[in-house]
């Protein structure tokens, strides 16, 4: 249903550029960096259209790509840490020591370093 609903919304914005720029047909002056002379005012609209929309593409790609890389490093972290916690020494444990939601890796990490201060 979304898919259905973003492509109404870029068909009629595509056709509202086109309807606009094909209505106004006059000849303007272009004065941009090398680029001088007379130019229909249609061939602009397009082009500026044509240009924002590849723009606004590769921006949304590269923060897509970007998001995708940042949650790939955080799953990275995350595996990294699993590893790192301690294995199981023999000792039996109650139910609330076991469960992951019991004892964050911070604990872990703290009940680490008093271990080794201990020793």
């Amino acid at each position: 249903m979304l898919q259905k609903i973003r492509w109404f919304v870029i068909l009629s914005g595509l056709l509202v550029v086109v309807v606009v720029a094909f209505q106004n047909q006059e000849p303007v002056d272009l004065n941009l960096l090398f680029f001088r002379g007379e130019y229909p005012l249609t061939l602009l609209l397009l082009a500026t259209s044509a240009i924002s929309f590849v723009v606004g593409s590769l921006m949304t790609a590269l923060r897509i790509r970007s998001r995708a890389k940042t949650a790939e490093l955080k799953a990275k972290a995350a595996r990294s840490d699993k590893s790192r916690l301690p294995s199981s020494t023999g000792h039996e444990t109650n139910s609330a020591e076991s469960s992951p939601s019991a004892t964050s890796p911070m604990d872990n990490t703290t009940s680490e370093l008093a271990n080794q201060e201990a020793t």
